[in-house]
C-alpha cells in the first residue's frame, strides 16, 4: 500500500471510531478523620466533561481496599451530567498500620455501549482520588517538622519547629535544642520546651535568631526534642545568601583556529534577584595581552545557576596554555577569577594515507601466506 493510501486509511479509522470522553472526579484528594471503631461516609463527585454519554466504573484500589464500600459499580452519565457518590469507609473492617495511610478511589469511563462484550479498541479515560486518614501510634507518638528559610547575610533568621502528637496520650512534657551548623561547625543553639500537647493536636515554637556573626554559605538545621522519656529528630537546610555572583565552572579547552563558546558557568548566592549580570573576558600568553571579549547580560533569580556565553576566535593563535581574566559583573561592582585555558590542534588524519596502509598490510599479508604455503609443501616433499 502506498503512503498516501495509508495516511488516508488511519483518517478513515479515526473519523469513524467513537468520540473519547473526558471524566472527572472531585476532590483529587481528601482526609477523612480515623476512628477504629466507626465507619465515616463522605461525598465525591463524578462528572462528564466529554461530548457523549459514557458509563462509569468506580473503584477502590490500594492496601485497604477492602475499607471502602461503593454505593454502585457502573453509573451512566449524560453530556455534562455530574453525579453525587456517598462513599462509606468502615476502619474497622481490618488492622491498619498506625501513620497516615490512604486509599485510592477511581473510576473509569468509556462511551456507552461499549461494555466488557466489545471486540477491538475501546477508547478509555480513568482518574483516580486519594483519601487519606492517619491512624494513630499506641501510647505516644510525636511527629516533628523543622522550618528554616533562606535569608541574606544581616537579615533575622525565623525558625520554626511544629510537633504533631500522633499516639493516642497526651505528650506532658517536651524538651528540645535546636542547633545551626555550617559545614558541620556550630554556629547557634535554641533550646525551649513545650507541655500539655493532646492526641491529634499540634504545638508550635517560633523564635527569631540574629544572625550578626554568621558568616554566608550553606547551612543545616536539626531539631532533637526529648518528650517524656522518648526522642524524635527534624533537620532541614537552609542558606545565608551574600550579594555576589559565583563562578562555578568555565570552558577550558579550545580549538585551533576555530570560533568556539566561551562558557562561563555562575550562580546566584543573593537571596534575591540580580539583574544585568555579564562578564568581561581578557586573554593574554606570557604577559601579553591576546584578545578581550564580553558576554551579553542575563537576569539571575534568587540563588539561580545559568551561564554567561561569548565566543573565543582562535584563528591565527598557537596552541599552548593561556591566562584568562574574568570580571563578572553586577549591580555596579564585579568578581575577578584569574582561570587557565587551552587551545589545542587537532590531529588531521589524510584519509589517502590510510587506504595506502590498508594496501600495504593486505599485500604484506597475501606475501606472508603464499611463503608459507610454499614452505608447507617443501616438508612434505
Amino acid at each position: 500500500m502506498k503512503k498516501g493510501c495509508v495516511l488516508w486509511f488511519f483518517v478513515f479509522v479515526l473519523l469513524l471510531a467513537p468520540s473519547v470522553s473526558s471524566i472527572g472526579l472531585s476532590p483529587s484528594k481528601m482526609f477523612v478523620e480515623y476512628s477504629q471503631s466507626r465507619e465515616e461516609i463522605f461525598s465525591i463527585y463524578v462528572m462528564n466533561n466529554g461530548d457523549t454519554a459514557i458509563d462509569a466504573h468506580l473503584y477502590a484500589d490500594g492496601r485497604y481496599e477492602d475499607l471502602i464500600e461503593l454505593p454502585f459499580e457502573i453509573i451512566r452519565l449524560g453530556i455534562g451530567e455530574v453525579r453525587e457518590m456517598k462513599i462509606k469507609i468502615s476502619f474497622y473492617k481490618g488492622v491498619i498500620e498506625p501513620g497516615e495511610q490512604h486509599v485510592k478511589i477511581g473510576v473509569i469511563a468509556e462511551p456507552v455501549g461499549l461494555g466488557v462484550s466489545q471486540t477491538g479498541i475501546v477508547p478509555k479515560t480513568a482518574v483516580e482520588m486519594k483519601v487519606k486518614f492517619d491512624v494513630p501510634y499506641p501510647g505516644k507518638y510525636a511527629s516533628l517538622l523543622l522550618a528554616i528559610p533562606d535569608i541574606n547575610a544581616g537579615e533575622d533568621l525565623p525558625v520554626s519547629l511544629k510537633l504533631r502528637n500522633l499516639g493516642k496520650e497526651t505528650i506532658s512534657n517536651v524538651k528540645g535544642e535546636i542547633f545551626l551548623e555550617e559545614d558541620e561547625n556550630l554556629a547557634g543553639k535554641i533550646e525551649f520546651g513545650m507541655r500539655n500537647i493532646l492526641p491529634k493536636t499540634d504545638a508550635e515554637y517560633g523564635t527569631v535568631v540574629n544572625t550578626t556573626g554568621f558568616k554566608p554559605g550553606n547551612y543545616k538545621g536539626i531539631a532533637i526534642v526529648d518528650y517524656d522519656s522518648l526522642k524524635a529528630a527534624s533537620e532541614v537546610d537552609f542558606r545565608i545568601g551574600s550579594l555576589f555572583v559565583n563562578l562555578t565552572n568555565h570552558s577550558k579547552y579550545f580549538e585551533k583556529d576555530s570560533i568556539t563558546p566561551f562558557d562561563l558557568h555562575i550562580q546566584n548566592r543573593w537571596n534575591g534577584k540580580i539583574d544585568n549580570v555579564n562578564a568581561d573576558i581578557i586573554i593574554s600568553r606570557e604577559g601579553n595581552q591576546v584578545v578581550s571579549m564580553k558576554t551579553p547580560s542575563i537576569n539571575l533569580n534568587p540563588w539561580e545557576a545559568s551561564i554567561l556565553r561569548t565566543y573565543w576566535d582562535t584563528h591565527g593563535l598557537e596552541k599552548g596554555e593561556y591566562d584568562a581574566l574574568v570580571k563578572i559583573n553586577h549591580l555596579g561592582s564585579s568578581s575577578d577569577y584569574n582561570l587557565k585555558v587551552y587551545i589545542y590542534e587537532k590531529i588531521k588524519i589524510d584519509i589517502t594515507y590510510i587506504l595506502i596502509g590498508i594496501i600495504i598490510l593486505i599485500i604484506l599479508v597475501d606475501i606472508l601466506w603464499l611463503w608459507r604455503r610454499r614452505k608447507s609443501e617443501e616438508q612434505q616433499h
